[in-house]
């Protein structure tokens, strides 16, 4: 069976490398020596070897040499499956030193770079007839105060490239006088340019599809119940499938038609529940973090990533499990902290779910009873540094 090469020990990693195992894949997990106790995903038995390299990011040159030396030696290997953002982003840049037969799990180029690029990807989605939030480019304190004299508040501000943050953030929401006046005071929140937008309330609907030049091969929504964040803007730690959203499946369609998409990706968008209403959040033309919930009911969207880049023909699949419930642990642990800090009320008021999901959740972002090593592993990882630190 040829293998399939996949970079990055994410908690998602996981996710992607046992749907992989699941269709028949063999897997070699790609990461540096750091990385190993970061995600103990070498522990899962989908891992069939570890490979370790460079830096991707800090030693870009030394690992690209490190990988074509090892493909020279692996030629059964027919595809690299990059996971995350910064890895994907290397290999795309370094794509025409591999060999011509190993196949990206990935959108081209060009598609990957007008995504992720946070103004472009709203001049895109707008001219493509999808509801985007009023948007600007600011690069001072002035162009900011011209956006919010037009615009009013609340606003959010989302730096340009998703691989940096704002004062420590993914997006900061400015929701009164107040909170504006001591962002202005702070001469480092601007730096960089940033992207400012009028706030739309709503909660957040990760769609994720894989597509085949520009046909869509299969789909899968999920709407995110809590966040790492208390106003919601962190990472998901509670979300549950649901029926396809006829307008966000519709808009998907017209996203992979336009850039005749071929691979993996997710367009994420806020809809109001009280109103209907839905606006374009943002797109990531990769592996989305929450995969775990699609795989767990019963789309392996990983293998309609691998087999739609080889270019096999595959049935298209849109049905999928509804009403199951994906949680992460170590989210909530990191939420209940926050709430402990800043709003123990609400702490009190989401204890019952936090213990219930913790116990009762459909599915788990790590742990799996018939893989149960990462786990293992992670936890007794965590035990040792605290007694180390101790």
């Amino acid at each position: 069976m040829p293998k399939i090469l996949v970079l990055d020990c994410y908690r998602h990693t996981l996710a992607v490398i046992r749907a992989l195992e699941k269709a028949g894949h063999t897997i070699i997990l790609g990461c540096t020596q750091e990385d190993l106790s970061y995600g103990n995903v070498h522990y899962s038995k989908a891992c069939s070897q570890t490979w370790l390299h460079s830096d991707i990011v800090d030693s870009a040159d030394k690992f690209c040499h490190e990988l074509v030396e090892f493909l020279s030696q692996n030629t059964d290997i027919e595809a690299i499956f990059p996971v995350g953002e910064d890895s994907l982003r290397v290999i795309l840049s370094i794509h025409s030193k591999l060999p011509e037969s190993v196949t990206l799990i990935s959108p081209e180029k060009m598609i990957v770079d007008e995504c992720l690029d946070k103004p472009t990807s709203v001049r895109i989605l707008e001219s493509l007839g999808i509801t985007v939030p009023k948007s600007e480019t600011i690069t001072s304190q002035q162009d900011l105060e011209a956006f919010k004299s037009h615009t009013g508040l609340p606003i959010i501000l989302k730096p340009l490239d998703s691989r940096h943050l704002l004062l420590g953030e993914k997006c900061l929401r400015i929701t009164c006088e107040e909170e504006y006046q001591i962002l202005m005071q702070d001469k480092s929140a601007l730096s960089s340019p940033a992207l400012a937008q009028s706030l739309i309330e709503g909660k957040r609907h990760n769609c994720m599809f894989v597509a085949q030049d520009g046909q869509l091969l299969a789909y899968f929504e999920s709407k995110v119940i809590r966040t790492t964040k208390p106003n919601d803007t962190g990472y998901s730690v509670l979300d549950q499938s649901i029926e396809p959203t006829a307008q966000h499946l519709s808009w998907c369609k017209s996203l992979v038609e336009h850039y005749h998409y071929t691979g993996i990706g997710c367009i994420q968008f806020l809809k109001d529940e009280n109103t209907g209403k839905s606006a374009f959040l943002e797109v990531n033309p990769r592996t989305d973090a929450t995969i775990a919930i699609a795989t767990g009911c019963g789309i392996n969207l990983p293998d309609f990533a691998v087999r739609a880049c080889l270019g096999e023909k595959v049935t298209a699949q849109t049905d999928y499990r509804i009403g199951l419930k994906r949680h992460w642990l170590m989210g909530d642990i990191t939420l209940t902290k926050a709430l402990l800090l800043s709003a123990p009320g609400k702490l009190i008021l989401q204890l019952p779910s936090l213990l219930f999901h913790w116990l009762f959740a459909d599915i788990r972002t790590i742990w799996q009873p018939s893989d149960p090593g990462p786990t293992i592993a992670f936890y007794l990882d965590k035990i040792k540094r605290k007694l180390f630190r101790k």
